[in-house]
């Protein structure tokens, strides 16, 4: 038992000398990233059909191997200084909270994120726009030592968690501020029933100071992207929607593509209900088939993550799904 408590702690303190390097330095990511679109670009603040969009999003990932990451995710957006809801509005505002948990709770990271974007048109139509996006984000990470065990705390009884665990200068790092920004190109042609973007940004441009271990050389490290979709209308009622997203952060990247297909099932003059189905792969990690609908204001999505990397070699191989949610406020 002793020697499991020194393994236990040994792997607690891995994981903090390493949560900014390498894997632990990847932040939370979603299949669904487009779903997520401020964790995307900032720019996609105010990209949407109506006036004010709130979102929210719940991934559990590996939730079969007993301790899995959950991260959640809610966020809205507005479009300012304007009644009429247009094509694309210039100025627009966001903000986003993000919280990510692991170790069943011991250690958790939170974000909070105000995005804003300016959007100009790039010909007399308004159906092509390019838009720059910024935003600023205050972070935390902390590990909880009050539900782990270490060898201190190990008695001819078992491990008593009363006890000190000698960690407690350990448990939390300096919050911190970082910032990013993008660029975005839009071009919506109603006519014709199709719409395309292509963006790409960074962020930690500051790289801030983050290290449980107090040194000055743990920064986190920049993160870019970039990412393209493809939307088709198709014999009237389908829509086919195409989308890419590369993203790279130390020395770790990752391509996440797929593609789904919607009918409509009901239209007006404001809105198009319509269900689909997609598929989504990314590289080396994952296949993950998705169901999603969209009925009025509200769209829902889900997705269930088929592993091809070795987790699925395991005796209880890992599973990880993933909710999305929407409203739009849309205006006649």
């Amino acid at each position: 038992m002793s020697c499991l408590a020194y393994i236990q702690k040994y792997i607690v303190l891995g994981l903090m000398v390493f949560s900014t390097v390498g894997v632990w330095a990847q932040e939370p990511h979603f299949t669904q990233f487009s779903s997520a679109p401020f964790i995307v670009n900032p720019a996609f603040t105010g990209v949407f059909n109506g006036k004010t969009r709130v979102m929210a999003n719940l991934r559990q990932q590996w939730s079969s191997l007993g301790s899995p990451y959950s991260t959640s995710l809610l966020a809205a957006d507005t479009k300012l200084f304007n009644e009429e809801v247009l094509t694309q509005n210039p100025f627009n505002m966001g903000i986003q909270f993000v919280t990510d948990k692991s170790m069943k709770g011991a250690f958790q990271t939170n974000f909070i994120t105000a995005t804003s974007s300016y959007h100009v048109a790039l010909n007399f139509k308004g159906d092509q726009t390019l838009g720059l996006g910024m935003s600023i984000g205050y972070g935390n990470r902390k590990i909880d030592f009050s539900s782990l065990s270490t060898e201190t705390q190990f008695t001819d009884a078992g491990f008593d968690l009363s006890l000190p665990n000698g960690e407690l200068g350990l448990g939390s790092v300096k919050p911190y501020l970082t910032t990013g920004a993008g660029l975005l190109y839009c071009y919506n042609n109603e006519s014709e029933g199709t719409f395309f973007d292509l963006g790409i940004s960074a962020f930690n441009l500051n790289q801030p100071l983050q290290s449980f271990l107090y040194d000055s050389k743990e920064v986190v490290p920049m993160r870019y992207s970039a990412q393209a979709s493809i939307q088709k209308y198709m014999y009237g009622n389908l829509l086919m929607n195409v989308k890419m997203l590369y993203q790279s952060q130390a020395s770790t990247d990752y391509l996440v593509s797929g593609v789904s297909l919607a009918r409509l099932v009901e239209e007006d003059d404001v809105e198009a209900d319509m269900i689909g189905l997609g598929l989504w792969y990314r590289t080396g990690d994952v296949i993950a088939p998705m169901i999603f609908g969209e009925f009025k204001q509200f769209k829902l999505g889900l997705t269930y993550d088929i592993q091809i990397n070795g987790l699925r070699k395991s005796t209880m191989p890992a599973s990880s799904m993933e909710l999305s949610l929407q409203w739009r406020m849309v205006k006649n």
